[in-house]
């Protein structure tokens, strides 16, 4: 147990650290590092860019409640995995044994855990614990590289670009130092950076490499910049060792792509190698990334056939997510040809994958679709899934004869299995508000949810008044401004009810205009 605030981040960060280790220990190394590391790294630099800064240990805070409530346990989970790496596998696990060893029954602090660690390694870590967790900060690097094809040495710079935020008055990191990993065609070369601004790397290379990855893994918590040609971030995608480095070449090329200037051949060269990807042996994850990436690159034009035939590929071959994200792909052509294709899918196991069948169908605007979604809502399924899908797939069809679904589904009369959440993807009132206001019926529904809302307001029933203020604001029926004005009469002593209040009639404001 943390022996005071601001060694709080020792329980929160562990506990996080080891949730990433299970990660990988049951769905492997490429799942922490696609699911787990980018929403660690991505909150963190939100919060820095948002002004939200402080090191993680500390005993300067805004208000006592904030080493609990802010995000800075995930950036002391990410210095525990860079200390992990730092040290490797066998002195980690010898490090966090002394650790349990030595503080078992006792409160703990970081500096308690720093003596593990040096006792555990005989490596004084008082740079890195300063650097990491008594000081703020990050790196930001901009990496060059050169070929020298007569010496057959690559020449590598990595310069730290970061200011100081002369803004703060917490203690703050000039430069960073540490181990970093190098990945040049293939194999790993690992270098120390000085704390400095510049830090040059030679290294032997027969021939000019066509992979060169800085820190593959993402082990540094850090920004960077590294540009590349064309050929090499094709190359990289399709043949990076490291899943991360196959994502930000994936990421670099779709921004390539989107640019005017980019001449057409290159174009068709990324809209192969992301095919290659898609249709490769590469971990699932990051072949859904690769799709829905690809479909957002082509939104604006028709699918080609080898496109098509492509993506029916994977809709016979891939898992659930792929699968759906396949079909959604495919239903962005509106071709009422697939249309049997949907159908069959809405007896797939994957609820994920029916919604995706459903409103793909929808889109095809095909004469059987009507029929094949009304049976659809009759479909056992968890919590009313298939009612929802059902729902967004007469959404997408745009046939008037929807909203009867719709308004029954609105009215929920029979009280029927789902979640009382506030998102359409759950809660099938919120998707039949939505249907109906696709179908220019919104005003069919208002009174359900007028009605629901007197009744709560008779029972002080807070859920159910919330609820439907949610799905008034949905409708955006101009009578609903008068359920808005009762709400804040109701909630005019609750300062936090008052402003969910505000906030959902500034929903509907926007929907209103």
């Amino acid at each position: 147990r943390p022996r005071d605030w601001e060694h709080a981040w020792l329980a929160q960060s562990f506990a996080l650290h080891l949730a990433d280790l299970y990660t990988e220990h049951k769905n492997g190394r490429d799942e922490r590092l696609l699911w787990n590391r980018p929403f660690q790294l991505s909150t963190y630099l939100a919060d820095w860019a948002a002004g939200i800064r402080r090191p993680i240990v500390t005993r300067q805070y805004d208000a006592p409640t904030t080493p609990t409530r802010d995000n800075y346990a995930l950036r002391g989970a990410m210095v525990l995995h860079l200390l992990r790496h730092h040290l490797g596998e066998v002195l980690w696990q010898k490090t966090i044994r002394e650790y349990v060893r030595a503080s078992a029954g006792q409160t703990v602090d970081t500096e308690d855990f720093r003596r593990a660690v040096q006792a555990a390694t005989g490596q004084p870590m008082d740079w890195f614990f300063d650097q990491w967790l008594y000081k703020m900060g990050h790196p930001i690097f901009e990496v060059t590289k050169t070929y020298d094809a007569a010496q057959h040495q690559l020449r590598l710079q990595l310069r730290q670009t970061q200011q100081p935020d002369r803004h703060n008055a917490y203690p703050q990191v000039e430069f960073f130092q540490g181990k970093m990993d190098i990945e040049i065609d293939g194999r790993t070369e690992q270098v120390w950076l000085e704390p400095k601004a510049d830090n040059v790397f030679t290294f032997s290379a027969d021939t000019e490499p066509r992979l060169v990855h800085v820190d593959p893994g993402g082990a540094w918590i850090k920004e960077m910049k590294f540009e590349k040609t064309l050929a090499e971030g094709l190359y990289q995608f399709q043949h990076d060792r490291d899943i991360l480095g196959r994502r930000a070449a994936m990421l670099e090329l779709a921004r390539l792509y989107a640019l005017e200037i980019t001449p057409a051949a290159d174009k068709a060269a990324i809209q192969e190698a992301f095919r290659t990807v898609m249709l490769g042996d590469q971990y699932w994850r990051l072949r859904y990334s690769a799709m829905l990436t690809l479909q957002g690159m082509v939104s604006a034009q028709p699918l080609d056939e080898s496109l098509v035939s492509m993506l029916l590929a994977v809709i016979q071959n891939e898992g659930s997510w792929n699968r759906a994200a396949a079909i959604g792909f495919l239903g962005q052509t509106r071709d009422p040809r697939h249309a049997a294709l949907y159908i069959s899918h809405f007896k797939d196991p994957s609820d994920r994958v029916v919604n995706a069948a459903a409103n793909a169908l929808g889109k095809s605007k095909s004469p059987e679709a009507y029929a094949a979604l009304l049976q659809l809502k009759d479909k056992p399924s968890w919590k009313n899934q298939s009612l929802i899908s059902a729902l967004n797939g007469l959404r997408e069809l745009g046939d008037p004869r929807g909203a009867e679904l719709a308004l029954a589904a609105l009215t929920d009369a029979q009280a029927g299995a789902r979640w009382t959440l506030a998102t359409p993807v759950w809660d099938y009132r919120i998707a039949a508000a939505e249907t109906l206001v696709a179908l220019g019926k919104g005003a069919e529904g208002y009174p359900v949810v007028w009605a629901r809302f007197q009744s709560a307001m008779a029972d002080n029933n807070i859920n159910d008044l919330f609820s439907n203020a949610l799905l008034a604001a949905t409708l955006a029926d101009p009578r609903g401004q008068e359920l808005f004005e009762q709400l804040k009469n109701r909630c005019q002593d609750d300062a936090n009810a008052l402003k969910a209040v505000e906030q959902y009639e500034a929903q509907f404001k926007a929907a209103l205009r």
